[in-house]
């Protein structure tokens, strides 16, 4: 199943520095497929077939890897998709109604 893991406080204002590429390295040796990061936020998309216990998994990795703690929030796409649908449709209406007052 396809999953999304959201990296809390990464790259940012030069702290807890984690280049992408090393990332991607560490989840592929934690076992999961088809391993995309996006940007330099700390957002991964993988393929996991066993989803038990992966957040506490994935933060325990970046630990021992990086040396610091990450908090991980680990979401199913089609979840991710739902929970976001109201955020998405309140940003779409907002532009909406601004493009009428111009």
């Amino acid at each position: 199943m396809k999953h999304i893991a959201l990296l809390r406080g990464i790259n940012v204002g030069g702290h807890h520095k984690i280049k992408m590429a090393d990332l991607k390295a560490m989840f592929e040796a934690m076992g999961m497929a088809e391993v995309v990061t996006y940007i330099q936020s700390g957002n991964v998309i993988f393929e996991a077939h066993d989803a038990k216990d992966l957040k506490i998994a994935i933060e325990q990795k970046i630990e021992t890897t990086f040396g610091f703690f990450v908090p991980v929030i680990i979401r199913t796409v089609g979840n991710f998709r739902l929970s976001t649908m109201p955020i998405l449709l309140a940003i779409l209406m907002w532009r909406q109604k601004a493009l009428k007052c111009w």
